[in-house]
């Protein structure tokens, strides 16, 4: 039996972008390139939405560079 259970959805899209922000990035949406950019201490990170920005804020944070 599932207890939780969270879902990529658009009400998640503002609590993703607040919570890249609380990480410390400074994130925008480039409209010339319909992406939204997150950027950190030399970070630059790029995807199509602050969902996906989360996910690879994640893989960086714990994976590195490599």
């Amino acid at each position: 039996m599932t207890s939780f259970s969270l879902t990529a959805a658009a009400n998640v899209l503002a609590p993703a972008y607040y919570l890249l922000q609380a990480q410390g990035y400074q994130v925008r949406y480039d409209a010339k390139m319909d992406l939204w950019i997150a950027e950190k201490e030399g970070v630059h990170l790029s995807a199509y939405d602050s969902i996906m920005l989360c996910g690879l804020a994640y893989i960086h944070e714990h994976k590195g560079e490599n």
